[in-house]
């Protein structure tokens, strides 16, 4: 028997055959595990996914060494215990409780219980199927067989308020004004003019503009974190090119800034920031590459959940895949907390890129993003295909 009411323990039962199997013949079993099965009252051992993993791993480099047929038996019936995957321990207790006569026949029945998971909503995951899940998070945006379809036929009045695709517009027109003059530094910034005139006409949160004019009266490009992304995003998407002293808009730009293409343009950009650009390399958080790999996910959960405004804490547990979820969870501290970074890496990309609408208030003196709900350009870029 294994119960699992706390997702952070297993309670295991384990008969007194089995107990002595395990103090027999696993001699590398590490102390503390020792000790609990030494003194397990009625068999009942309360152990974490790791002692469970780390205890199956000991089990398994033992059982070729053991000659007792039974004992084998006994200890492989311990180790589907501690399997801490329930679906890979149901199946292989219903594999126990049948017998087959060929490993073919056996292979057959664990590919109809597989495929009967696969296509059965699961409420951890929103009610998705892990299969349609899986197809979230790992197939390419750009796939028939993606979930989700963006479209890229919107007009100008559609997508004008998105700042992912007013600041790059803003980037290519002022590039494009500027091509008889030296737009690059020798490190490869933007320069300063080009940066000076995009503080007028980029879509930046005014505070931070303050607080960057308050250090310096000359400012780089990386000191203003939506200018820099922005030429970045405009380079990885094939929109503009560095070209000796000079940034200069590609002729696929050029195309592309024309008002009848704003769809065209709209989608090459929402792709590429949340594909090719890596949203989290300048805010100092931990890596968690998972997070925006599985942003599919929280795009498809948003449209059930965020329909009518929210409040933020009722709803940021639920828009992360669990796994990225439980990691986030892992490296949890008083100064970072899962609901700052899923605030950082999540909340504000799909803002700035249009998707959300956010209300915040001042908590402890900063403004906090304390509700929120989809644009009515989440609507139209959108189309699901579940």
């Amino acid at each position: 028997m294994v119960t699992f009411s706390d997702p952070d323990v297993r309670t295991i039962k384990l008969t007194q055959k089995e107990q002595m199997a395990l103090l027999q013949y696993c001699v590398n079993i590490p102390a503390d595990i020792h000790q609990m099965l030494f003194s397990a009252m009625d068999g009942l051992l309360t152990l974490t996914p790791q002692q469970c993993n780390h205890l199956r791993r000991i089990i398994e480099s033992e059982i070729d060494r053991i000659s007792n047929t039974e004992a084998a038996e006994t200890l492989i019936g311990v180790s589907h215990k501690l399997i801490t995957n329930p679906i890979f321990r149901n199946m292989t207790e219903e594999l126990d409780q049948r017998d087959f006569n060929t490993i073919e026949e056996m292979q057959a029945y664990a590919n109809v219980v597989m495929d009967k998971h696969n296509n059965s909503p699961d409420p951890a995951l929103g009610g998705l199927t892990p299969h349609q899940t899986f197809r979230l998070i790992n197939l390419e945006w750009d796939n028939p067989d993606f979930l989700i379809k963006f479209k890229d036929n919107l007009n100008y009045e559609d997508v004008k308020d998105s700042p992912l695709f007013h600041n790059a517009a803003a980037l290519m027109q002022e590039l494009l004004q500027r091509k008889n003059e030296n737009t690059a530094t020798a490190k490869g910034n933007l320069s300063r003019k080009v940066v000076s005139a995009m503080l007028d006409i980029f879509k930046i949160d005014g505070e931070h503009v303050k607080a960057v004019l308050a250090v310096s009266k000359t400012v780089n490009e990386y000191d203003v974190t939506p200018i820099w992304t922005t030429r970045i995003v405009c380079q990885q998407a094939g929109l503009i090119r560095k070209f000796k002293n000079k940034y200069t808009v590609t002729k696929n730009g050029v195309e592309l800034l024309k008002p009848e293409n704003s769809g065209k343009l709209y989608h090459l950009l929402f792709l590429t920031y949340f594909r090719k650009f890596n949203i989290g390399f300048y805010d100092r958080l931990p890596d968690l590459e998972g997070l925006q790999h599985t942003i599919g996910y929280t795009i498809y959960h948003l449209n059930r959940l965020a329909k009518n405004e929210v409040s933020f804490d009722s709803i940021y547990s639920k828009i992360v895949l669990p796994a990225v979820f439980k990691e986030l969870q892992a490296i949890e501290t008083d100064y970072l907390k899962s609901s700052w970074i899923i605030k950082h890496r999540i909340i504000e990309p799909l803002e700035y890129a249009g998707f959300l609408e956010c209300k915040r208030e001042k908590v402890k003196f900063l403004p906090e993003i304390v509700a929120l709900k989809t644009s009515s350009m989440y609507e139209k870029f959108i189309q699901f295909k579940i």
